[in-house]
């Protein structure tokens, strides 16, 4: 598992980089070609909604790393979480009951690293890797109120990362199966396991990257 230092979540204004150089990041790419970005998106909602995202990452994070539950973290480290609203619990507790009630084991928390595709490094930070009833998968932690299909895209990026850095075959067998985990405090079943098994995410993610790439080094003064 991680090391515990990981429970500060990297900043995401912290650059990537790779041979002295910042790369862009998955989720960078997919917002510069507007993929993040569509039909229905409320700015001031998505403000509000990645706050609260970042408290439920930073203290399922605390709770994964120390192997506690999200109920036995210290009173002063949970304090800036809690008086944020009342929700961050609540949606930690959805996070509690899918590991339990799923078998997930995680394995790397909050993993920052740099991957590459081709000739093209890019930036990511997998909310979780382990192993879900025993089968090997890369986790996405979400809060939103909608499903977005470029989460599938999202996360055939951060499969692409991990098969270079740990150097594995791209043949099926050795890839990691993908999940978005969307939490839903109040409803009878508190999340929704959303596998994405299709194939043109992976070759969106790479039309993404490219495009991305090639605007940063002919068009530096206009970087995303």
């Amino acid at each position: 598992m991680s090391s515990p230092s990981l429970i500060t979540l990297p900043d995401v204004r912290e650059p990537y980089i790779y041979q002295r150089q910042p790369v862009p990041s998955v989720t960078e790419s997919l917002s510069f070609v507007g993929a993040r970005k569509l039909v229905g998106y409320n700015e001031a909602q998505a403000i509000w909604r990645g706050t609260v995202g970042t408290a439920v990452h930073r203290a399922t994070a605390y709770a994964d790393v120390h192997n506690i539950s999200w109920k036995q973290i210290p009173v002063d480290v949970r304090d800036p979480w809690d008086s944020l609203t009342p929700e961050v619990g609540d949606f930690c507790w959805c996070y509690e009951e899918f590991k339990r009630r799923e078998w997930f084991v995680p394995r790397r928390v909050e993993h920052r690293l740099i991957g590459k595709l081709g000739d093209l490094a890019f930036g990511m930070t997998l909310d979780r890797e382990g192993l879900l009833a025993g089968i090997p998968v890369i986790l996405d932690i979400k809060t939103p109120k909608k499903e977005e299909p470029w989460w599938g895209v999202q996360l055939a990026g951060y499969d692409i990362g991990m098969r270079h850095v740990y150097k594995m075959p791209p043949e099926r067998p050795y890839r990691w199966e993908r999940f978005a985990l969307r939490l839903l405090p109040g409803a009878a079943v508190p999340y929704r396991l959303i596998p994405f098994a299709k194939q043109m995410d992976y070759d969106v993610f790479k039309w993404s990257l490219g495009l991305t790439t090639w605007c940063r080094n002919n068009y530096p003064n206009n970087q995303p």
